[in-house]
C-alpha cells in the first residue's frame, strides 16, 4: 500500500500536460508556406478559373439528348421558357434597426441569398430603360429570355453545366448588356492563367466540325473565339468530387439509362433480326435449291420490322412429310417488350429529371383531378430548380449592375395552373360574398359600374336606376282636405287630426297657404315641365342600363 501510485497518475491522459491542454479559443499558426498553398487554393476557387471536363460531353449532348431524356428535358425547358420572369428590386432603408441592443447597432432583418428573401421588401423594377431590365427583357438581338434561358437549361440538363457568355459594355466591361448561351462539348479551357488573361480563358467553337477544320462561318479561324474567363458564367450542377466542373443527371443516372436503352435495343434487334421463327413452309420432295429460292425470296419480301421478319423452308424427302404446310411460329409482341424492365427504367428515367409520366405524355391520367396533381407535382420538383437559377443569374448578371448589395432580383414564375373544377368550387363557395366585378374576373368578363359590391346590393341598386320611385306629388297634400288629389294621413302639410286639432305635436305650427310665396299656386306646385323632365332623365337611365346588359 505505500508503494502504490497516486490514483492522479491514472486518471490523468497523456495529453494532461498542461503545456499541451486543449484551448477552444487558440488558432492555429501555419508556416508561410502552408499559409501560401491555402492561399492559392483559395485564389482558384474564387476565380472559377477554367478547367478540365470529367465526362464525355460529346456522348453525353449527342446520345443524351433522345428517347425518354429528351422528352422529359422538353418539358423543363417549355416550362422554363413559358414563365414570367420580372426584376424586383429592394426598396433601402438606411435605418434598417432596432431601438434595442448596444447603440442601436443591431439590424432589423437580413437579406437572404434566395427568392423568398425579403419579399415583402422587394418591388417591381418600374425603370423599364433600366439595363437589367433590358437584359431580361431581351438578352440578346436574337432571342426573348425565355429561348435563352431553355437552351442554358438544355446544356445544364445534359451535361450538368450551363455556359453563358457575358458580353459587357465598352464603358464598363463588368457589367453585361448581351448574354449568349454556349455549348458545354464546344468549349476548350485554357489552364494558363498570365497578365493578359487572370483567370484563364476559353476556346469556343461555334459548332462541331465534320472532318479536318470543317467549314466555319467568315471571320472564324480554326482556333475559333478565344473569351476571357471572366466573361463566361457556368450554372453547375455541384460535382462530388471536383469544384470547377458540374456533375450530368446523365452521369448520375448511367447505369440505369443503359439498362433503359439495352431494353430498346433488344427489341429493336428482336423486331429486326429475331431468330425466333415467323413462318416455317415445309415443301415435301421440292428441290434444296428451290427451297433456298424460296427462303430468300420471301425474305427479300417480308425481311423486316416493318415486316414478318424470318422465314424457314425445308424441303423433306417424301415420306417424311404428306403435305406442303406453312406454320406462323413468331413470338406476340407482348412477349417481346420486357414490360416490368421497362416500365421501372422509364419510371427511373423520367424521375432523374422530376417529370412525371403523365407530364411527359408517357401515362394517361384516370381524371381530371390525377392530371391536376401531376402537374402540380411537376411544379414543384421545378420550381426548387428556377428558384436556384434566378439566385445564380442574380450573382452573375444582375448584382453588377446595383447602387447597394441585394437591390436587384430576378424573379421566375411558372405559368398558373388553371384547375377549372377547383375553380368553380370556389366560385361556388364565394359567390355570396364576391363582388360583382370579382364574379366577372372570374368569367373573364369586363367590370361594371357599380359593380364593387356583393351581387344582392348591386341587383337593388340597378333596379332603382331601372325604375326609380316617385316622388310624391305636393299638390296632394292640400290643407283641410281641399285641392286637388287626396288627403296626407296626418303627415306634414296633412289636415289636423280629430284628437289634434289645433295640430299641436313636435312639428311646428303650419302656415296658411297664402301665407306663403306665389300665392297663385305657393311654392309647393312644380313648373308644368318638371314631369317631363323627371320622365326623360328615366329613360335615359333605362337606356343606359340596358345597353350595359347587352355589352
Amino acid at each position: 500500500m505505500g508503494n502504490s501510485a497516486p490514483a492522479t497518475i491514472y486518471s490523468s491522459t497523456v495529453y494532461s500536460d498542461p503545456a499541451v491542454a486543449y484551448d477552444p479559443d487558440a488558432r492555429a499558426k501555419p508556416p508561410r508556406a502552408d499559409v501560401v498553398t491555402a492561399a492559392n487554393y483559395r485564389d482558384l476557387l474564387h476565380r472559377d478559373p477554367p478547367g478540365g471536363t470529367t465526362d464525355n460531353r460529346w456522348r453525353q449532348v449527342r446520345q443524351g439528348y433522345r428517347g425518354v431524356p429528351y422528352v422529359a428535358i422538353r418539358a423543363i425547358m417549355d416550362l422554363v421558357g413559358g414563365a414570367s420572369a420580372n426584376v424586383m428590386r429592394r426598396k433601402k432603408n438606411p435605418r434598417a434597426r432596432v431601438t434595442f441592443g448596444p447603440g442601436g447597432a443591431v439590424a432589423k432583418s437580413t437579406p437572404l441569398g434566395h427568392q423568398q428573401g425579403r419579399d415583402e421588401d422587394s418591388v417591381p423594377l418600374d425603370d423599364y430603360d433600366h439595363p437589367a431590365a433590358r437584359l431580361v427583357r431581351c438578352p440578346n438581338p436574337n432571342e426573348s429570355f425565355g429561348e435563352f434561358l431553355a437552351k442554358v437549361v438544355l446544356q445544364n440538363r445534359l451535361t450538368g453545366v450551363g455556359p453563358v457568355w457575358k458580353v459587357g459594355s465598352k464603358l464598363a466591361p463588368e457589367k453585361p448588356v448581351e448574354l449568349w448561351a454556349l455549348r458545354t462539348p464546344l468549349m476548350y479551357p485554357l489552364y494558363q492563367l498570365s497578365g493578359q488573361y487572370p483567370h484563364g480563358a476559353w476556346r469556343v467553337m461555334p459548332y462541331s466540325q465534320p472532318g479536318g477544320l470543317g467549314v466555319l462561318p467568315a471571320g472564324l479561324g480554326a482556333t475559333g473565339a478565344l473569351i476571357p474567363g471572366e466573361d463566361v458564367a457556368r450554372f453547375l450542377d455541384p460535382h462530388p468530387e471536383i469544384d470547377w466542373d458540374g456533375y450530368s443527371p446523365l452521369t448520375a443516372g448511367a447505369t440505369q439509362l443503359d439498362v433503359f436503352d439495352a431494353v430498346e435495343q433488344s427489341r429493336k434487334s428482336a423486331m429486326d433480326r429475331g431468330v425466333n421463327l415467323d413462318v416455317v413452309v415445309v415443301a415435301p420432295g421440292a428441290p434444296k435449291e428451290a427451297a433456298e429460292r424460296m427462303q430468300a425470296s420471301l425474305e427479300n419480301r417480308h425481311m423486316g420490322a416493318d415486316k414478318a421478319r424470318r422465314a424457314a423452308v425445308f424441303a423433306p424427302e417424301l415420306g417424311l412429310a404428306d403435305k406442303f404446310s406453312v406454320t406462323t411460329l413468331g413470338a406476340a409482341a407482348k412477349d417481346m417488350d420486357y414490360p416490368t424492365g421497362w416500365e421501372q427504367g422509364l419510371k427511373f428515367v423520367l424521375a432523374l429529371f422530376g417529370v412525371p409520366p403523365i407530364i411527359a405524355g408517357l401515362g394517361s391520367a384516370g381524371s381530371y383531378a390525377e392530371a391536376y396533381a401531376a402537374r402540380q407535382q411537376f411544379y414543384d420538383r421545378q420550381e426548387d430548380y428556377l428558384n436556384r437559377l434566378a439566385v445564380w443569374f442574380d450573382r452573375e448578371c444582375l448584382n453588377p449592375w446595383e447602387e447597394f448589395e441585394g437591390e436587384l432580383t430576378l424573379k421566375i414564375k411558372p405559368k398558373p395552373i388553371d384547375d377549372k373544377e377547383l375553380r368553380e368550387k370556389q366560385y361556388e363557395a364565394d359567390k355570396d360574398i364576391l363582388t360583382v366585378n370579382q364574379r366577372h374576373a372570374l368569367r373573364d368578363r369586363p367590370p361594371v359600374e357599380g359593380g364593387d359590391v356583393p351581387a344582392e346590393l348591386y341587383n337593388q341598386w340597378l333596379a332603382k336606376r331601372i325604375m326609380p320611385e316617385p316622388e310624391p306629388d305636393p299638390t296632394a297634400a292640400t290643407l283641410g282636405g281641399q285641392g286637388q288629389g287626396e288627403e296626407l294621413p296626418g303627415g306634414e302639410g296633412g289636415p289636423p287630426r280629430p284628437d289634434n286639432p289645433q295640430g299641436e305635436g313636435s312639428l311646428a305650427p303650419r302656415k296658411a297657404m297664402s301665407a306663403l310665396l306665389d300665392s297663385a299656386g305657393g311654392s309647393l306646385v312644380r313648373p308644368p315641365t318638371q314631369g317631363r323632365r323627371r320622365r326623360k332623365r328615366v329613360r335615359a337611365v333605362v337606356s343606359r342600363v340596358l345597353k350595359s346588359l347587352e355589352d
